[in-house]
Parts: C-alpha cells; structure tokens; sequence
C-alpha cells in the first residue's frame, strides 16, 4: 500500500473495484501473488476535478517500505500540464530508495536519476478524461510489456522483467476508481 497516509484504498462492489479517496503522496494497491506471461484488463478513472497522476505498477518487487525502496515498473497518467509536470502518459523504471523529500522531482516532474528512469512517455499528449472509465490492457512477458489504453497500444517496451505484483497507482488525485479488473 505504500506509506500509509499517503493513500486510502477502499475495496468495493465485492472486490470488483478499488476506490483511493486522498490526495497526497505516490500511493499503490498491489496485489498478493507475482504475475507474469499474463494479460491483466480494466478500468479507471476518477471523479475528482483535479488534474494528477493515477495509473498502475508491475513487476512490483519490492512494496514500499519505511526506508521508500521500490523496485517495479510504474505506468501513470496526467490529466494536464502543472507546476513542471507534464500531461500525458509515462512508461517507468523505478528501482531504490528514494525519499519522500524527492517525490515531488522523481514522481511529479519525471525526472531520471539514478532510482527512477521514463523508459518511454508521450508528455504533451493527451490526459485522461473525468468520470470516464478508461480501459487498459497490460501484457506481460519475460522479455515485452505492451500497454494499451482504450485500445490503443501506448507502449511496446521490451526488457528483462520479473515476475512482480500489479498493483494500482495515485499520486495527488482522489477519487480514483479501478474497476472490472
């Protein structure tokens, strides 16, 4: 789950949807077996009139700790342009520690450092749109991730991935819904 105040993650509907409720700090809902040569499907969007991050983790290997070591994948998505954070999508290698005084450098603005590379992004693009229910796809080998939003292949990415959680992802945006997944 992450740092405990940074998320409120609220399983619903009979475990069928996940509802995060705070707007704070990267926050993550994983889940509790590893995943590989898989394809994971849903949905999400949020209700909220901000503009912030929200979007999904693999290959989660390490969940967050009180030292904020990641090692995982991140995929997240940004409504509008705001305070050096671009719109759009963003494809990401994160990899340990990093602090919680640096979120705001590594995780808003997508800056690469040593622990947090954008392997792949589409800033300047399109945002995701209020109360719609966006679908992604995620499909995920040893050696290929390939993202698809509403159908759309987004990323095509091939590396050395590992058999990891999925786990879903806010960072300053509330309200979010992760549904049908």
């Amino acid at each position: 789950r992450g740092q405990t105040a940074n998320g409120n993650w609220v399983v619903q509907n009979g475990g069928s949807q996940v509802h995060q409720t705070i707007n704070g700090d990267p926050t993550f809902f994983y889940s509790p077996f590893d995943l590989m040569n898989v394809h994971v499907s849903g949905q999400f969007k949020t209700t909220d009139n901000d503009n912030d991050w929200m979007g999904f983790v693999f290959s989660f290997l390490n969940p967050l700790t009180p030292t904020d070591s990641f090692d995982c994948w991140l995929f997240d998505w940004k409504q509008e342009q705001q305070n050096g954070a671009s719109s759009g999508k963003s494809l990401d290698r994160v990899y340990g520690v990093i602090p919680s005084s640096q979120y705001n450098t590594v995780f808003w603005n997508h800056t690469n450092t040593p622990q947090f590379t954008v392997v792949q992004n589409t800033f300047g693009g399109a945002g995701w749109i209020t109360n719609y229910n966006h679908t992604f796809d995620l499909y995920l080998t040893y050696t290929r991730a390939v993202i698809a939003i509403d159908g759309v292949a987004t990323f095509d990415h091939t590396d050395c991935y590992q058999p990891g959680k999925f786990g879903f992802y806010n960072y300053s945006q509330q309200d979010c819904y992760y549904s049908n997944f």
